[in-house]
């Protein structure tokens, strides 16, 4: 900003010029006045004072409304990473308020986990997006594959659409940043991800076309408690988040070096909280306590939700 200098000539106050005889000052020969450099015009004081403290009380009103906001923002998010019940798990956790916009909750989202049965959602989003499937053209196999995590479907699914060949296609066309095929082709439940990439997964529903979405999303919302393996998959959102309307999809695994009890979905009356949840246990869990932990973890998220979206 430039500093503004004062004239101090524009200040100079001149005394008052002395009483005239009339007569005298009309015989006087006309002169040109010499113009005098004029004081500006200055507001009142009262009006600046006015003006100053109407700006003062406004900051007041704004700071305090800023600092409620944040303390109620703090009050609802939980202090530090998700927990689990199990010592040497791994949580990697997102939460998202799809009505603003706003992440609830970012843990760990990066941190990549095997995705097991979390690989029918690409299976099922590629067939869409590839036109094979959708409102259109419902699937039942794709359905099934979805609500009753039927992995028999999905080997013949992921065999007919190329193998990690869906995976490259999923993560150009979503934009995916650490999701990766398994090693061996053969082996859809080895794909790894992340809680953020599962989070662009589930974006990526919501935003098809309504019939397609809505085909996609009716299949999760019927998920029914025992899947087709025989494995209770109400854990999780399903059970910690008990109450709430929900859209699920688990993926649960043990074996080969980890266990896992993901569960990620959407939760809350029309559909306003996108949930991921990803867990991994240590080698040698059992994996009913697995599922047991996730839904634990998945209690401790009930306070980031509006109570008013349960129903």
């Amino acid at each position: 900003m430039v500093e503004q200098k004062t004239d101090r000539l524009a200040f100079r106050r001149y005394p008052a010029a002395p009483r005239q005889d009339p007569r005298w000052v009309l015989a006087m020969p006309e002169l040109t006045p010499t113009p005098l450099r004029q004081r500006p015009p200055r507001a009142p004081r009262t009006n600046r004072g006015l003006l100053f403290g109407a700006i003062a009380i406004v900051a007041v009103i704004i700071a305090a409304i800023a600092l409620s906001w944040a303390a109620s923002r703090a009050s609802k998010a939980p202090s530090g990473p998700v927990g689990s019940s199990v010592a040497g798990a791994r949580i990697g956790a997102e939460v998202l308020d799809l009505s603003s916009g706003t992440t609830l909750l970012d843990t760990s989202g990066d941190v990549k986990f095997r995705a097991d049965s979390l690989v029918k959602l690409l299976i099922a989003a590629d067939l869409v997006d590839r036109g094979y499937a959708g409102g259109s053209k419902a699937s039942p196999r794709v359905t099934r594959m979805l609500s009753y995590s039927d992995d028999q479907i999905a080997d013949q699914l992921w065999q007919s659409g190329g193998r990690t060949a869906i995976i490259a296609r999923e993560v150009a066309k979503l934009g995916l940043t650490d999701t990766e095929p398994p090693a061996d082709p053969g082996r859809w439940g080895d794909t790894t991800t992340t809680a953020s990439d599962v989070v662009r997964i589930y974006q990526h529903i919501l935003s098809l076309a309504a019939p397609d979405r809505d085909y996609l999303l009716k299949a999760l919302r019927n998920a029914p408690e025992v899947s087709a393996d025989g494995f209770d998959q109400h854990y999780g959102i399903a059970s910690g988040l008990s109450g709430w309307p929900w859209a699920i999809k688990q993926g649960w695994a043990s074996g080969r070096g980890s266990v896992e009890a993901h569960t990620t979905g959407l939760v809350g009356k029309g559909d306003r909280y996108l949930v991921v949840l990803l867990a991994g246990y240590p080698d040698g869990t059992d994996l009913a306590t697995a599922a047991k932990a996730t839904s634990d973890s998945a209690a401790t998220l009930a306070p980031l939700l509006a109570k008013d979206a349960a129903r």
